[in-house]
């Protein structure tokens, strides 16, 4: 939520200081981070989680969908739920049959 909370200030060294805050003690994590080891890792999902519709965390996709409402165990198994409906109604792809020699 911290990262969330400050994702327009996202450098390397705002980065590492709001992991301390988050509680990482990790040194060689953090080093790493400055490092730009995961710093555009960060960055990118971020970015991409904006560009989906994030306003919160956690927020959870299936199957590249939003859910919807709080992340209990009802909404993420109805979300499942429908996600596998739909797979069920599409068409199997077509297969060519091996032919005999």
């Amino acid at each position: 939520n911290i990262m969330f909370a400050n994702r327009r200030n996202l450098g390397t060294t705002s980065l590492k200081l709001l992991s301390r805050e988050a509680g990482v003690s990790n040194k060689k994590f953090l080093d790493d981070l400055v490092n730009a080891t995961y710093g555009w890792h960060i960055q990118y999902d971020i970015r991409e989680g904006l560009n989906r519709g994030v306003k919160t965390a956690p927020t959870f996709f299936v199957n590249g969908d939003i859910v919807k409402g709080k992340p209990t165990y009802e909404t993420l198994s109805k979300a499942i739920n429908e996600a596998l409906k739909k797979v069920k109604k599409k068409k199997p792809a077509k297969t060519v049959a091996k032919q005999r020699a």
